[in-house]
């Protein structure tokens, strides 16, 4: 990727402490993007940030639960307050939820999955899409 940059550009990355939320921002932020780190487990964004500074990055710490719609608001706060405003999202939380035949599986644990792996996401986008659209980010 010799010569690709986010140099200067700001980056919401959800579902950021492990996997490929982690992979994600450990590349975002090695190409100088600002990166917003959300995910739940405080320590694993804070391990990720502090490797991200000591590679030359910048990474702002948001420890936020996407299930909830009022932590969907705090993500896009924290990143505004954080760096300003918002340039791109890497929308990565999600979960896998029940596992078995449909008939068997909880409409509760169908909602769940729906909640985090489509609300929140929509959601989320709702929230950045209008700063993104107008600076044509």
């Amino acid at each position: 990727m010799t010569g690709f940059t986010l140099e200067g550009k700001r980056i919401v990355i959800t579902g950021a402490s492990a996997g490929i939320g982690r992979a994600a921002a450990q590349i975002i932020g090695g190409l100088g993007a600002r990166v917003t780190l959300a995910a739940r487990s405080r320590d694993a964004l804070e391990s990720l940030a502090d490797e991200i500074e000591k590679a030359g990055g910048k990474a702002h710490v948001c420890v936020a639960d996407i299930a909830k719609a009022e932590e969907v608001e705090a993500i896009v706060k924290a990143a505004r307050s954080a760096f300003g405003g918002i340039d791109g999202v890497f929308a990565n939380a999600g979960i896998s939820g029940p596992i078995g035949p449909m008939q068997e599986i909880p409409l509760a644990g169908f909602d769940e999955v729906m909640n985090i792996n489509v609300r929140s996401n929509f959601r989320l986008m709702q929230l950045v899409l209008p700063e993104m659209i107008e600076r044509k980010a």
